[in-house]
């Protein structure tokens, strides 16, 4: 209670002065600059924010640079933890920025890192064939044709030859002698596919099938069905040689070179080398 009009005037004066105080403080919190939280980029997004370290860049096999889910993740961490340690609040102002592994469960993270793996997984790609399972395979599809071509062991060897001239002959392919990918898609095609019988195309052999024919032509001399020189060259006279051997030794007289032609051939020029050496 103020007792005396010179009490009020003091009064008075206390409080103008305390509410001109009061007035000056909050005048100056106002004024003070706030502080900026740095802009976030939504997850999923490309590129990279200014002034951030690299931490988030992913770069793929093919060279171009993405921010994964996960490294995205880990590098908002130290930032959110920084934003907390400087807000205004007295119970938090004592505490320091906490780690990334503080902020966020590390199962997050984990989870983040998991599909990650599935998005930047490049697709397999199957190795190519070797060659020696394409000969595997050319020499299974011959089987199953009735070509003969001896085990399906991998190795081109004199029967699969053979074999693979015999095929290309009754297809009116080029006579190379060889497997590769565009014979084995031969024998793989339909039925409807196929070519009809016309016999090999001798107009630009193979080197396989060149030898192959001087092979025969060698065995022909050998047990007296074909006179002259092995030349190399698949003529009218080889395939009438051809023909008369494969009629007295009880295969189809076709004309052809095949598997079981040069079977019986290699076994007659043994049997006349048996012969011929008194055995």
């Amino acid at each position: 209670m103020l007792t005396s009009p010179r009490e009020a005037r003091i009064a008075g004066c206390a409080i103008v002065i305390l509410a001109g105080a009061v007035a000056a403080n909050v005048a100056f919190l106002q004024g003070a600059p706030r502080e900026r939280r740095a802009p976030h980029m939504p997850v999923g997004m490309t590129g990279l924010q200014s002034g951030k370290s690299s931490v988030a860049e992913s770069r793929r096999p093919g060279g171009s640079v993405t921010l994964t889910l996960a490294s995205l993740i880990e590098a908002d961490a130290p930032a959110t933890a920084a934003v907390q340690s400087t807000s205004p609040t007295p119970a938090e102002a004592p505490a320091a920025a906490e780690p990334a592994a503080a902020v966020l469960p590390g199962r997050v993270v984990g989870i983040a890192r998991a599909v990650d793996r599935l998005v930047v997984a490049q697709p397999e790609v199957a190795p190519p064939k070797s060659q020696q399972d394409v000969v595997r395979q050319v020499q299974t599809e011959l089987t199953t044709r009735g070509y003969a071509p001896g085990p399906a062991d991998g190795d081109a060897g004199l029967l699969t030859r053979a074999a693979i001239l015999a095929f290309e002959h009754d297809r009116g392919l080029p006579a190379t002698a060889a497997a590769s990918e565009e014979l084995l898609a031969a024998l793989r095609a339909p039925a409807a596919a196929r070519r009809p019988v016309a016999g090999a195309n001798w107009r630009s052999p193979s080197h396989a099938a060149v030898a192959m024919v001087r092979t025969v032509q060698q065995n022909l001399i050998a047990t007296g069905y074909l006179s002259g020189s092995a030349s190399g060259t698949f003529d009218a006279r080889t395939m009438a040689a051809i023909r008369a051997f494969e009629t007295a030794n009880d295969l189809l007289p076709s004309g052809r070179i095949s598997a079981p032609l040069v079977a019986k051939l290699q076994r007659a020029g043994s049997s006349r080398a048996r012969v011929a050496s008194g055995q």
